[in-house]
């Protein structure tokens, strides 16, 4: 966890970089501030939708320490994802597997693709020698740290079909043994693990848009327009985002920033996806995702595996399904015996 707050008139960086990302360095920050700071002044902290604020421990310590105010801006905004996406483009443009021989080989080429991308817009891209902690730089040692700011532009050298392709459909589900993923009110039996929510945190981070079927549509909007970043971290990403919806009649309920695209039309899809020029979040919508998957729209899947068989109900891959091969690229287990499984769906 990179955490580096400003202090005062004279823009001083107080900053923290630790190894893990718990409620216990979470609060480390908040802590050095009100012990360093004068009791005379409120304290304001941006957060990037900390799935750490939920912490039982953490909320009793702002709640205890009124003076610090906390502000939850969307996910897509927050620096780190623009550093994400930087390296979401390094490994999709330069990098592949099996082709490097050894480390060495590894980090040329990806400092190479960076001094390359670096050269149109130094401004907001540079590679340099880590050194002290501070507003661009990462205190790892003897590393290199890539700095972003915005305003985030295509590098220059990539063509624009290149940047056409940029855009990406990321699939969550909770699903199954058997894969049934309509309405997953067996959810509710198992603990959540805190770190799930880190984890579809990391789906989200990047996207800059939602992508629905109507059923899950009507079902999202009246709960989470509801929520707010207090309540739930992902609020503002699910309030705040474009959302897309896939529906042929008028939708019987309204979302802020959503937009009825018409019915399913796999070159329409096409289209959202190099014009949103980033990452582009479904969840549920099972009819539409299984026509994407058909139509080879979906780029990545994240399915949330829980141990129960529901022997009934809609599936996530059904008779109509074509067969494929799916790139395992992670996966995590949690409490209640629920799997993490995140796979990258090759076309090539």
């Amino acid at each position: 966890m990179l955490a580096t707050p400003v202090v005062g008139h004279d823009g001083e960086v107080v900053g923290q970089c630790t190894a893990r990302h718990r409620h216990q360095e979470f609060l480390r920050i908040p802590r050095k501030l009100d012990r360093e700071c004068p009791k005379s002044l409120d304290l304001h902290q941006l957060l990037d939708n900390s799935s750490r604020y939920s912490e039982v421990s953490v909320r009793a310590w702002y709640d205890a320490h009124p003076r610090l105010k906390l502000h939850f801006v969307p996910t897509s905004s927050a620096w780190l994802n623009l550093v994400e996406s930087v390296f979401a483009d390094l490994t999709k443009r330069r990098l592949r597997r099996g082709i490097f021989p050894c480390v060495d080989h590894l980090v040329e080429a990806s400092v190479e693709y960076l001094d390359h991308a670096a050269e149109p817009y130094p401004q907001w891209l540079t590679v340099e020698s880590a050194g002290p902690l501070g507003a661009k730089q990462d205190q790892t040692a003897g590393a290199q740290a890539v700095t972003v700011g915005l305003p985030f532009v295509t590098p220059a050298h990539i063509t624009p079909e290149e940047a056409n392709a940029m855009g990406t459909i990321r699939v969550h589900e909770f699903t199954t043994l058997d894969g049934v993923i309509d309405a997953p009110t067996w959810a509710a039996d198992y603990p959540f693990d805190p770190r799930m929510g880190e984890a579809i945190a990391s789906v989200i981070g990047g996207c800059k848009a939602i992508l629905l079927g109507r059923h899950t549509f009507e079902m999202f909007a009246p709960a989470w327009s509801q929520r707010t970043a207090a309540e739930d971290p992902g609020a503002p990403f699910m309030n705040d985002s474009p959302k897309y919806v896939i529906a042929a009649t008028p939708l019987s309920v309204e979302w802020s920033n959503a937009t009825l695209l018409g019915g399913y039309d796999a070159a329409r899809l096409r289209r959202l996806k190099e014009d949103v020029g980033g990452g582009i979040y479904v969840s549920g919508s099972g009819t539409l995702v299984r026509a994407m998957l058909r139509d080879r729209l979906v780029d990545e899947l994240h399915l949330f595996m829980y141990p129960i068989v529901s022997g009934s109900g809609a599936r996530l891959f059904g008779d109509e399904t074509s067969a494929a091969k799916l790139e395992l690229e992670a996966c995590e287990s949690y409490s209640g015996g629920v799997v993490r499984l995140t796979y990258r769906v090759p076309y090539s």
